[in-house]
């Protein structure tokens, strides 16, 4: 509800917005959008935690994010609430809520298979694009930069 007030209170109530998320603000963009579809006009991702259980697992901040799940993450269990990959398909289609993930092929963070591959592969249509070998970096941001800008200003 906070991040609804917070929304409405830049555009105002009920305003559809385009959403922008780097890493797990990826992640954050994709939990809005799914509690919110009518708010959200489109979404770009990069760098985005897309799979919650692979970050937690294999990147290892299972201590910032376990405490915000009642003491432990548990895909079964928070999966199809929290979890982009897992909830992909029930997003509106890229027809009416457009999504573009931008990636490195070298981001050891996000793991291009278990994050965009998967997403991609439960949501039809789904744009992405590879950015090059920056990794987890400004360096893939910057890579994405203008095809963002450009794809925010299409979707408006």
């Amino acid at each position: 509800e906070s991040a609804r007030q917070f929304v409405a209170s830049y555009t105002g109530a009920g305003q559809a917005v385009t959403l922008f998320g780097e890493s797990m603000g990826g992640l954050g963009a994709m939990n809005y959008t799914k509690a919110n579809p009518s708010l959200v006009r489109s979404v770009i991702a990069m760098i985005p935690v897309l799979n919650l259980d692979y970050f937690r697992t294999n990147v290892g901040p299972s201590a910032a994010i376990d405490p915000w799940y009642g003491g432990t993450y548990v895909e079964a269990t928070h999966g199809a609430n929290h979890n982009p990959v897992t909830f992909a398909s029930t997003l509106p289609n890229q027809a009416t809520l457009p999504i573009k993930l931008y990636y490195s092929t070298t981001d050891a963070a996000i793991d291009v298979t278990n994050n965009i591959t998967a997403f991609v592969n439960n949501r039809a249509g789904t744009l992405s694009m590879n950015c090059g070998t920056g990794g987890h970096t400004e360096t893939t941001i910057a890579a994405a930069a203008s095809d963002a800008v450009r794809f925010a200003r299409y979707q408006n």
